[in-house]
């Protein structure tokens, strides 16, 4: 199996329990930071779907950090006395954690995850392209006196580009889109229906959109998101990430307009003007009326927020940090690989490679310092690497050398490592015949 194959067999195995631990585990830390107000609520779930696509793709293990970090402290070096460090097993793999489907399982889940993403994609570039076309096809609204009044008073707020007002049929209600050049698009007839006072909660709510720059925020969570776009938790995420987002512009449009009560009232009263509340979901404009959380973002406005100081407060941030960050480290420690189990072949017999971690030795002779290179002065510091098969019986059955540093030092790392004995390695509770990389450094103390 090739490496891009393993690679997206890895991430698809992985996204789908990975996506549930980190998704159950981002509700209870928004949960616990509901006090904390709406922008913390929001990046929560900005966070939640940032890891749900990148770990999966992690194949970093915890322990890795520990042991990298005790290495360069010099602890994970076991000199003898004539200078010389052993090091085992490195850079195996670990057997345990492989997942043992068929092959023909594994290239059914490869072609159905690739013709899942294929349609993302092309939804996606569909979306793109119906975007551009309600741009296209609008027609430009002139303003009459009462109307641009409001308009450039709160326009004045977006200090990117000037936004643009403009009419089109091929949709049901408000929305707002662009990159460099901000265009609100309003049905026919709606703002002649819609009076003075819920025109302000529009324009001041689709500028909120504009000035934190959502229409290419929602582009970008959609591209990161493509590769697990496939699974149910995925689009809850986003769903929960454009309900606070549209919270967020409530709770700016309110502040702008001097009052949540009124500004509510203006939102129910758009509502009622709708001929249909679903937004257009094959285009990514972005609409007051999104989320399809109307009556939560009418309750959140109604409702008197609770600061949280001191001590709670410093429980709740404490307890969230350690729920963060054991979600990802059970990630990472219980992460599936497929596919890479490899056989070594050696001699008409194979073996399986393993992780340094899954080996202990039992019994070891340490190797010796050449003496004729120390009494001749013709010294060499450097590694001999070791290819070993280790038996059921924890014997070693066949070294080969696949590094070598001189014909003396090579002899004496094969002279130590064949007297070396392994606990028998066990995979589904029986001993197997395994192979791992034994390294020898010589290097003389100065």
């Amino acid at each position: 199996m090739r490496d891009l194959e393993t690679f997206v067999l890895d991430y698809l195995i992985n996204s789908f329990w990975q996506v549930p631990l980190v998704f159950v585990a981002g509700w209870m830390v928004g949960r616990l930071l509901r006090p904390a107000g709406l922008p913390t609520k929001h990046r929560v779930w900005i966070s939640v779907l940032v890891l749900e696509t990148t770990l999966p793709a992690c194949s970093f293990h915890p322990g890795d950090l520990y042991r990298s970090f005790i290495s360069l402290l010099g602890e994970i070096r076991t000199p003898t006395k004539d200078g010389i460090r052993v090091d085992i097993g490195t850079g195996s793999l670990d057997a345990k954690n492989l997942l043992h489907l068929p092959k023909e399982l594994l290239t059914l889940l490869l072609v159905l995850y690739g013709l899942c993403l294929l349609y993302f994609v092309g939804r996606l570039i569909w979306g793109l392209w119906r975007t551009t076309m309600l741009r296209q096809q609008s027609v430009p609204q002139l303003l009459t006196d009462g109307i641009a009044e409001s308009w450039n008073q709160l326009a004045s707020l977006v200090t990117e580009a000037t936004p643009e007002l403009a009419v089109s049929t091929e949709i049901s209600g408000p929305v707002t889109l662009g990159l460099k050049r901000p265009l609100l698009l309003v049905p026919p007839g709606f703002l002649e229906k819609a009076g003075v006072a819920d025109l302000d909660a529009l324009f001041a709510h689709e500028f909120a959109h504009i000035r934190r720059h959502d229409f290419a925020k929602n582009l970008f969570y959609e591209l990161i998101s493509l590769p697990v776009t496939y699974h149910p938790l995925v689009w809850l995420t986003r769903s929960r990430l454009a309900e606070t987002r549209e919270m967020l512009c409530d709770a700016m449009a309110a502040e702008t307009l001097s009052g949540s009560d009124s500004y509510a009232r203006s939102l129910l009263r758009l509502a009622a003007m709708l001929t249909s509340r679903m937004s257009d979901t094959t285009s990514h404009a972005i609409g007051i009326f999104d989320a399809n959380s109307f009556e939560r973002r009418i309750m959140n406005l109604t409702e008197k927020g609770v600061e949280v100081r001191g001590t709670k407060r410093a429980v709740i941030v404490t307890t969230c940090g350690a729920l963060a960050m054991a979600t990802c480290a059970s990630a990472l420690t219980l992460r599936m690989n497929v596919g890479t189990l490899r056989p070594v072949q050696t001699a008409n017999q194979s073996a399986l490679q393993v992780a340094s971690k899954d080996l202990k030795v039992l019994s070891r002779k340490d190797p010796v310092y050449p003496a004729e290179a120390t009494a001749s002065k013709d010294v060499l510091n450097g590694p001999v690497v070791l290819r070993v098969i280790i038996g059921k019986d924890g014997l070693a059955q066949a070294i080969r050398i696949t590094k070598s540093l001189r014909a003396d030092y090579d002899r004496s790392a094969l002279d130590s490592v064949r007297d070396w004995k392994w606990q028998p390695y066990l995979l589904d509770g029986n001993p197997i015949k395994v192979s791992t990389t034994v390294t020898v450094t010589f290097q003389l103390e100065p």
